[in-house]
């Protein structure tokens, strides 16, 4: 898999398996490489990889034909910023006007440093509390939270 703790690259594909009835600890072994993980499965040191679909297009052109998708999750809820529950609502109400006035000075900060393109055009935006039940019930299934 990719980056401990990445969504698209450890958290989801862990949940997929063991929704498949996979027991992660027993059934398989994952190692968590990073930017080396295509090369990995390039040279057969692993069987199969996880990471995020905007990956494959980049995998194909490295690596050639001969790759298939085993699986694919569902769509992934945005990134999120969040605030620690000691902040106080009137201080949260204050920063996401804020930021969300001021979009594209963050998103330009964001892109600033390299490897970040994938923010391009990206924007801020409020969101829905419920789009991200599907990540509280991966990190509970992995036993990364409390149910």
């Amino acid at each position: 898999m990719k980056d401990v703790g990445s969504t698209t690259g450890h958290i989801i594909p862990a949940y997929m398996l063991v929704q498949a009835g996979i027991d992660i600890d027993r059934d398989v072994t994952i190692y968590n490489l990073g930017g080396t993980l295509f090369q990995a499965l390039i040279s057969g040191d692993v069987d199969a990889t996880a990471t995020g679909v905007r990956d494959w297009d980049k995998f194909v052109e490295m690596a050639g034909e001969g790759y298939k998708i085993l699986e694919q999750s569902p769509q992934m809820p945005d990134d999120l910023i969040l605030a620690g529950a000691h902040i106080s609502t009137e201080c949260v109400d204050f920063l996401r006007g804020v930021m969300l006035e001021n979009d594209q000075a963050l998103i330009d900060a964001t892109l600033a440093p390299e490897g970040r393109e994938r923010y391009r055009g990206a924007s801020l935006v409020s969101v829905d509390d419920a789009t991200y039940e599907v990540v509280r019930e991966a990190y509970a299934a992995l036993g990364l939270i409390a149910e």
